[in-house]
């Protein structure tokens, strides 16, 4: 068993009872999102003049885009997503984090935190996908045969994705642990 000091819930529990919480969740979710953002202008090899979500995604879909796969970057980055939000929604259980910290209360919203992460990480997962396609010229198929390809390569990818949300919320740990200290 953990002991209580580690356990996420616990530790949020009391950061809110603190009046704490909502300053360290902001902090964070900046920086691990700021992080994520770097990783994946590093992997895709993007020149950008700053890191702000939004043009890291833009530029990550006009990078894949451009490997001319038969399929539309946006459904290619779609599917994945939606792997990925069930492995955030798996890893925060498997915190004790349960529907509270998955929606249930908006101003303790640990999934959407991740998934924001999980966002940004997915694009060079995306790009391996694109190129895979175009390099053996897949045209459109069936669905189904298009939805195996997606979860093969999104299980290849999940341990990396995996240990970047642990990562993450290693760090929200640790905040919280020398908040309420």
């Amino acid at each position: 068993m953990r002991r209580r000091h580690q356990d996420l819930a616990a530790l949020v529990d009391e950061a809110v009872a603190a009046g704490r919480f909502p300053a360290i969740r902001r902090s964070w979710r900046a920086a691990v999102v700021h992080a994520a953002a770097a990783r994946t202008v590093l992997a895709l090899g993007l020149a950008l003049p700053d890191l702000r979500p939004d043009r890291v995604h833009r530029a990550a879909a006009r990078a894949v885009d451009t490997l001319g796969a038969a399929f539309a970057t946006e459904e290619l980055y779609a599917r994945l997503f939606a792997l990925g939000a069930g492995l955030v929604a798996e890893l925060l259980l498997e915190e004790g984090a349960g529907a509270r910290f998955q929606g249930l209360e908006p101003d303790l919203d640990l999934a959407a935190d991740l998934r924001e992460v999980l966002a940004l990480d997915l694009w060079p997962v995306v790009r391996e996908l694109a190129a895979y396609l175009a390099r053996h010229r897949l045209e459109r198929e069936g669905g189904r045969a298009l939805q195996e390809r997606v979860v093969r390569r999104f299980e290849a990818a999940r341990p990396q994705l995996a240990l970047r949300l642990a990562d993450a919320g290693l760090v929200l740990r640790r905040l919280l642990r020398e908040a309420i200290q």
